[in-house]
């Protein structure tokens, strides 16, 4: 939690706002809306995004593994062709959750002459 700033002085409030703007209150911070029904905003620290940390080749597979998921949380790894492709243009290979302590694993088969590839995990 950071700072406060009393937005509206009605009770009950409701967090079903339409929009935020702006989206986050700035780099590395997010909203935070626990306190929204006493009409309060607060700004707290954004949580760390995930990481991979190890990438291994195990015959024709690549191996990657990494820290920082939310626990319980799904992700999905992407892949494309081109690292300048919109996400939306970007292959799911395939979904999966973080486990308790927000760590991560995936083995993605390699085909030979597929040619380059690029992969993104993507929190959902």
């Amino acid at each position: 939690m950071g700072n406060a700033c009393q937005i509206i002085n009605a009770s009950p409030c409701s967090e079903a706002f339409a929009d935020k703007l702006p989206a986050a209150p700035g780099a590395g911070l997010v909203w935070e809306v626990a306190q929204l029904n006493a009409g309060r905003l607060l700004v707290g620290l954004a949580p760390p995004f995930p990481v991979v940390n190890r990438v291994a080749w195990a015959g024709d597979n690549l191996i990657f593994s990494g820290t920082n998921g939310t626990a319980g949380g799904g992700y999905a790894v992407l892949m494309a062709a081109e690292l300048a492709l919109p996400l939306a243009d970007w292959t799911a290979l395939a979904t999966n959750v973080f486990d308790a302590n927000g760590n991560f694993q995936g083995t993605n088969p390699v085909v030979p002459g597929m040619g380059q590839r690029f992969f993104r995990l993507q929190t959902q």
